[in-house]
């Protein structure tokens, strides 16, 4: 099948006529693209058009209403209940003056403003990112330099603040990646740069950053270029780009340990507490009434945890932080590992089946841009657990749904539409 008599069979079979020019335009841009995707493996032209019309299935199906998973809905509706009831829960429990008892009331609030950005961006055609990327990354720029100047009334909400305008860098990246495609090694090395811009932009803006979670975008990031590597976007010397890029990634960290152990992070431009709770990460003795105390603590809750719990949040719960912090060992505490753990399941199953939407995505900006959010997750969610645990000391990453804050909330929802809105437009 010809690449015009697939098109036109998809748009006989379109019901909404005024939407064909479109359709048909964004398809034939995605026949284009794939082809040139396999000239670069040395696949003729001709042969790399029909294999590139093949990959975009059966045109009838193509043609038809955009793709929606309920069990997505479903398992995220019951990891939101969870955050939701654990407010009340912590509320109600822990008798601390610093947990406001608007709280509850708020995580609804919150929850049904993220809810409807999300399903506003899950109606948003994704690929708009790639037809006005730099507008949008300008846009991005400037919201985010505006953002800063606003005054938070509490420490941790400067955090907050920065962290959900970071995360929403990962998409743009993903687009700016699928962008320098086809230019070999000058398209990697702009990747590079862009993102050494981003770091350097939101430091002025921001000032001091969260350490882990500028690690978890950073490393997103990086994951999400090293595919496009993998998958030969940018075409050239593949396995000489696949090579020196593993090298820079196992280089990269290699360097931060170095420059950690001996200059105290002064090239990371890390700050005292930051290189205290690194070291009490490796000697968590030495700071036992320091920066590795709430560590302490976390690994004591967690060995009197029950499997049918105590209906209690245990002495993490009594902290102020705890609404946000450490949600899961106070879950681990009042139900026990039983319950806790069937909730984490969901998370998997959740995280593995938007995995699975992101990594068949015939689109290569919508594989981009929605495996590196799915990743993104999957970091914030195994750094959280780990910390909650007592294997890594707390820090500024939410739980994704279930730690309470306005910021973290909404940045979630929009993220998760992004997937949810790929997946929506995978037949357009």
């Amino acid at each position: 099948m010809t690449r015009e008599e697939y098109l036109q069979k998809v748009s006989e079979n379109i019901r909404w006529k005024v939407a064909v020019p479109t359709v048909r335009s964004e398809l034939e841009n995605h026949i284009i693209d794939q082809k040139e995707a396999f000239m670069t493996q040395g696949i003729p032209e001709d042969t790399a058009e029909n294999l590139a019309v093949r990959e975009m299935g059966n045109p009838e199906e193509t043609g038809h209403r955009p793709k929606h998973d309920a069990s997505l809905f479903c398992m995220l509706s019951v990891i939101v209940a969870f955050g939701i009831l654990m407010q009340c829960i912590l509320f109600g429990c822990a008798g601390n003056s610093a947990i406001s008892s608007d709280y509850p009331a708020k995580t609804v609030l919150f929850n049904i403003i993220g809810a409807g950005i999300m399903m506003a961006i899950y109606f948003l055609d994704y690929r708009l990112f790639c037809r006005h990327t730099w507008k949008i990354y300008f846009g991005y720029l400037g919201f985010s330099a505006f953002f800063s100047l606003i005054s938070m009334p509490y420490y941790s909400l400067f955090y907050a603040r920065s962290n959900a305008a970071y995360s929403l860098f990962i998409p743009l990246f993903a687009a700016f990646v699928y962008r320098f495609r086809g230019q070999k090694g000058l398209g990697i090395i702009k990747c590079l740069g862009l993102l050494l811009f981003q770091q350097i932009f939101f430091g002025i803006i921001f000032g001091t950053m969260s350490l882990p979670y500028f690690c978890a975008v950073i490393v997103t990031c990086l994951l999400i270029l090293f595919l496009a590597v993998c998958r030969d976007y940018f075409g050239g010397r593949k396995k000489l780009h696949i090579i020196l890029f593993l090298l820079f990634l196992l280089g990269l960290p290699l360097f931060f340990f170095i420059d950690f152990l001996f200059s105290g992070g002064a090239l990371f431009g890390l700050k005292a507490f930051q290189v205290e709770r690194l070291n009490a990460i490796l000697h968590p003795a030495d700071y036992a009434g320091g920066a590795s105390y709430v560590l302490l603590m976390a690994r004591q809750q967690m060995e009197n945890c029950t499997f049918g719990g105590t209906a209690t949040v245990g002495a993490l719960g009594e902290l102020s932080e705890a609404y946000s912090d450490y949600i899961v060992t106070c879950m681990f505490s009042y139900f026990g590992a039983g319950i806790t753990m069937l909730l984490l399941l969901v998370f998997a199953l959740f995280l593995s089946r938007t995995l699975q939407i992101s990594l068949f995505q015939p689109n290569r900006f919508g594989f981009l841009a929605s495996t590196g959010v799915v990743i993104f997750l999957f970091v914030k969610v195994a750094f959280y657990v780990l910390s909650n645990i007592g294997l890594l000391p707390a820090s500024s990453i939410d739980m994704p749904f279930l730690s309470y804050g306005f910021f973290c909330t909404i940045s979630n929802y929009l993220l998760v539409g992004f997937v949810l809105s790929v997946y929506r437009y995978s037949n357009a």
